[in-house]
């Protein structure tokens, strides 16, 4: 029978155990919980026959229940320490996650005479490593779609990390550990002594670089590719490159097709502004109407000579509707409301001065080439 200095003692410790802000519990050697705290009796809402015994499981999450007793037996059975993160449901029906840990307290003999558990609350944790997950999702889903990966390298060190989209543009196994060396072995050797300049200069302590180079997979297979970086200062100090790499092949095999197109001589391709003055046009396009490249320089071409009479409202028409669509929203977000007025006056006066020109310019071409006849 305990003396009464036992049970003072005893009383005291409840005391202690039941008036600091941890959800602590005790257990049998045979798994029985036989004690939890008063913070844990509010946080569930009920009085301790309630959750005594195996009783405590009615307050764990369904999906979390069979994990959890699977484990306890376990560590039961092996005397190591258990520990586990489970949902466990407050007096108000919410369920949060909870990290439990619970070590065995042995005898002289070492066998387990008493097991002491506590919880802590990890729900804004497990939150918060959600909301990670689900943003490294969506960046690793966006890098895929666009072809574009992320890199980080560190010049004093050599350290390189690549995101999951860089390793399937150089097609390497995520288990190779990227360096330099990996990296030039892939881009073509047409292309390797600028790569290594790029490399050199960023080593010497070049604070950005952006280069295109082309890749030679094993298989023989060229991809092209673009890298731009920023140096940035770690928080040891260290000076780190942080960039992206893009497959550009798309676009570089279309932009291939239509150069060749256009070198071949099937098409006429022109640039005019939007007085009707042809600026640029490609070979074929002057061969096409019987000019030269001087008459191009001389600024003597316009579209309006070449189109037919009978077409040239609607082109005009074409013409003036495709201005107003692109100059009415700039004009729209460059001037405030109040100065509205001002900008549609100034923009009637453009208009007017443009139609005075454009009817004075044949009088003016006639000048011109009648001067020149005299000349």
């Amino acid at each position: 029978m305990a003396s009464a200095e036992e049970q003072r003692e005893s009383l005291n410790i409840q005391l202690l155990v039941d008036s600091i802000p941890a959800l602590i519990h005790t257990g049998r050697p045979d798994g029985y919980l036989d004690y939890f705290n008063k913070p844990w009796l509010t946080y569930f809402g009920v009085t301790l026959d309630k959750v005594v015994g195996w009783n405590w499981t009615a307050v764990i999450h369904p999906e979390d229940v069979e994990g959890i007793l699977a484990q306890w037996q376990a560590c039961l059975a092996s005397g190591e320490t258990f520990e586990y993160e489970s949902r466990v449901r407050r007096a108000n029906g919410e369920y949060r996650w909870m990290f439990h840990r619970k070590v065995p307290l042995r005898d002289a003999d070492g066998n387990i005479v008493k097991w002491y558990g506590s919880s802590l609350d990890i729900d804004e944790r497990k939150a918060a490593e959600q909301a990670l997950r689900s943003s490294e999702a969506y960046l690793a889903e966006a890098q895929r779609l666009s072809h574009t990966g992320s890199f980080g390298w560190r010049p004093d060190t050599g350290e390189i990390a690549w995101s999951d989209e860089t390793y399937r543009i150089f097609e390497y196994d995520r288990s190779v550990k990227p360096t330099i060396d990996s990296v030039v072995q892939r881009v073509h050797p047409q292309d390797r002594a600028d790569f290594k300049e790029v490399v050199d200069r960023s080593l010497a302590g070049a604070t950005d670089f952006e280069h295109t180079y082309r890749l030679l997979l094993p298989d023989g297979r060229v991809k092209h590719a673009h890298a731009i970086a920023h140096a940035v200062q770690n928080a040891s100090g260290d000076r780190e490159f942080v960039g992206a790499v893009s497959d550009i092949t798309e676009r570089k095999t279309t932009e291939d097709k239509i150069r060749r197109l256009v070198d071949a001589g099937i098409l006429g391709i022109f640039i005019a502004n939007l007085e009707g003055e042809i600026v640029e046009a490609n070979r074929a396009f002057l061969q096409m109407f019987q000019y030269d490249r001087q008459d191009l320089l001389s600024g003597r071409l316009r579209w309006e000579d070449m189109t037919p009479v009978e077409l040239r409202e609607r082109d005009q028409r074409a013409v003036t509707e495709a201005g107003k669509r692109f100059f009415s929203p700039i004009r729209e977000a460059v001037f405030p409301e109040r100065w509205q007025p001002l900008a549609r006056a100034s923009g009637r006066r453009a208009v007017s001065r443009f139609e005075r020109g454009r009817r004075l310019r044949p009088r003016l071409e006639r000048t011109k080439a009648r001067r020149c006849k005299d000349s």
